[in-house]
């Protein structure tokens, strides 16, 4: 062989060997991304597990409160826009004050 066949066949050796290291950095990549994802579906179904009986106990709450709102719209509708014309009183007087530009 030649000076420069032992050349051409010393970068395909180094080229075979980079790819080798290249296919197992990626496998590992791989290998960690998964194992990443995994932890991550795990955690997050834990998560809704505790969150569950929060979650039902808000749509229960919710759900007597409605049923609660529409009762005393039923029975005493000036009472309810009476409040709620209160509420707005109350919001408006916790606004801040608007001062006039001077001219």
């Amino acid at each position: 062989m030649s000076q420069f066949d032992d050349m051409i066949q010393n970068g395909r050796d180094k080229a075979v060997a980079a790819k080798a290291r290249i296919g197992a950095g990626l496998d590992e990549a791989k290998a960690a991304t998964g194992d990443l994802a995994a932890k991550g579906r795990d955690q997050a179904q834990k998560l809704a597990e505790k969150a569950a009986p929060a979650v039902q106990r808000g749509k229960d709450e919710a759900a007597k409160a409605n049923s609660k709102l529409k009762a005393a719209a039923e029975n005493g509708p000036l009472s309810l826009i009476a409040g709620a014309a209160a509420v707005g009183v109350l919001l408006g007087a916790l606004l801040p004050k608007r001062s006039k530009p001077e001219e």
